[in-house]
């Protein structure tokens, strides 16, 4: 929908004037720049609405403001034990996302990478780490 943060992916399209977008929930679809003089993308740059690392700190990652690249810690429906290395330890949301809506993966600080909730089961393992 209107707002949402997605993610250029890397390969593109083979079509001129059309690039393809992963998106929070794990979707991608195929948009147009330039094509047929349409655009259909606007950078989340510029619409202004998207906070930094710092402005999130310490609020629950949702799937309206999870985006690729931002420090997450551990949440307060946390229950993987130490898949993150323990309590404190920061980890980083990846544009692969997950399949399953409501779940995101990250990767941790070990290399090791897992699917948490962000909403699923009405429950948040993650949220946003200061700095």
């Amino acid at each position: 929908g209107a707002g949402k943060v997605g993610e250029l992916v890397v390969e593109g399209s083979s079509t001129p004037g059309w690039h393809r977008v992963r998106w929070a929930s794990g979707d991608s679809n195929g948009y147009r720049i330039g094509a047929d003089g349409a655009h259909d993308l606007v950078f989340a740059s510029d619409i202004g609405d998207v906070k930094t690392q710092s402005q999130l700190a310490g609020a629950l990652v949702t799937t309206s403001n999870v985006r690729a690249g931002l420090k997450v810690v551990r949440g307060p429906d946390w229950k993987w034990e130490s898949q993150d290395g323990g309590a404190g330890k920061v980890g980083e949301l990846v544009v692969e996302g997950s399949s399953t809506p409501g779940w995101h993966r990250v990767r941790w600080a070990s290399g090791d990478s897992n699917g948490y909730r962000i909403g699923a089961e009405a429950c948040h393992d993650l949220v946003f780490a200061v700095g």
